[in-house]
């Protein structure tokens, strides 16, 4: 999305027909710790002659590990920028980190990582208004994909309700566990709605 939204045509005709066939992926470099505020990065990018020097270290960084491109949000003087870099870029080194989930989430460092000048994404100092309009979106696809989630383990409950018997009769029949599913299709509902809207 942030390629889509604040991408030049040049850079859209470089990742965008790599990432839609799936030859690529991209990575979103956003959290510089455990707290999640855009407006506090802390990596920074500077000025190197045509082009920029980025610093700094990003954590977690969900699916880097095969990342082929990195969104990197970065300090530019008093304001965030976002800047396009290969994920193999001299600089950037990844070190995996060990999490419950499957997300790849890896420790990405920026050292010494210069990018050219057609790096920036969109306009410089602006990458906070386009960030918040991507992570909009992100938020969405992560609520429908939690809903997807529950809704299928709700099925797999209610399939074992009506198969699974205790005291001669499927435990589907019991008031107690009845009302508990009712609440979860409740819950499940009021979540489609959410996601929806």
């Amino acid at each position: 999305d942030a390629l889509v939204l604040g991408g030049n045509a040049a850079q859209k005709q470089e990742w965008l027909p790599r990432l839609v066939a799936g030859e690529a992926h991209a990575a979103l470099a956003l959290e510089d710790g455990t707290r999640h505020d855009p407006a506090a990065t802390a990596l920074t990018a500077r000025r190197d002659g045509e082009g920029w020097l980025l610093e700094g270290i990003k954590r977690p960084v969900f699916d880097a590990g095969g990342a082929a491109l990195l969104l990197v949000a970065a300090r530019t003087a008093e304001r965030i920028s976002l800047f396009l870099c290969p994920g193999d870029a001299p600089g950037v080194s990844k070190a995996p980190l060990r999490q419950i989930d499957s997300r790849g989430a890896a420790t990405v460092t920026f050292t010494d990582c210069r990018l050219p000048a057609t790096a920036l994404l969109g306009a410089g100092d602006q990458g906070l208004s386009l960030l918040e309009q991507v992570l909009d979106r992100g938020r969405a696809v992560l609520a429908a994909e939690m809903l997807g989630s529950a809704q299928q383990a709700f099925e797999t409950t209610i399939e074992y309700l009506k198969t699974r018997v205790q005291f001669d009769q499927p435990i589907g029949s019991f008031q107690a566990l009845q009302h508990r599913a009712a609440d979860m299709l409740g819950e499940l509902e009021l979540t489609r709605s959410a996601v929806q809207a």
